[in-house]
């Protein structure tokens, strides 16, 4: 009869007390957890929309093999976002733009025009020319030399 033991009472308010708490824990975890897939859906999202709306036209391409070796690329906005951070690949090589169109080549506003050049020496052939925004649009020449 010298046996002390918690009583009935204080061990129901005991488990309600671990019960509350584990359930605030599970609710911080799982509201956290779904603002970072609602954001990152949003961020999915509005990039898509972007995407959709980001597109270009290479109007013209000209090589002049006479002296100097100048690849010439003449795009067009035709979408209807600005487009950013232009880049020039031949053959899936990536272009370096000479240091007076890089300016040109950063942003592009829409129905814009611009002219993408590079001093190089290409080869006789069939040639892939490729223009790519941050944005996601892309246009693709075909230059026969």
């Amino acid at each position: 009869m010298d046996r002390k033991s918690v009583s009935p009472i204080i061990s129901v308010v005991l488990l309600i007390g671990i019960a509350v708490a584990a359930a605030a824990l599970v609710f911080t975890w799982y509201t956290g957890m779904q603002k970072g897939a609602q954001e990152a859906a949003g961020e999915g999202a509005g990039r898509a929309v972007r995407s959709a709306s980001a597109s270009l036209l290479i109007t013209n391409v000209e090589y002049n093999s006479s002296g100097e070796n100048y690849l010439n690329v003449t795009v067009v906005n035709i979408g209807s976002v600005t487009l950013t951070n232009l880049t020039v690949y031949m053959d899936s090589s990536l272009l370096t733009l000479h240091d007076d169109c890089k300016e040109n080549a950063y942003s592009l506003a829409k129905e814009g025009v611009t002219y993408l050049w590079n001093q190089t020496e290409i080869k006789k052939g069939v040639h892939t020319i490729k223009v790519v925004s941050r944005e996601g649009a892309q246009a693709t020449y075909t230059l026969v030399i």
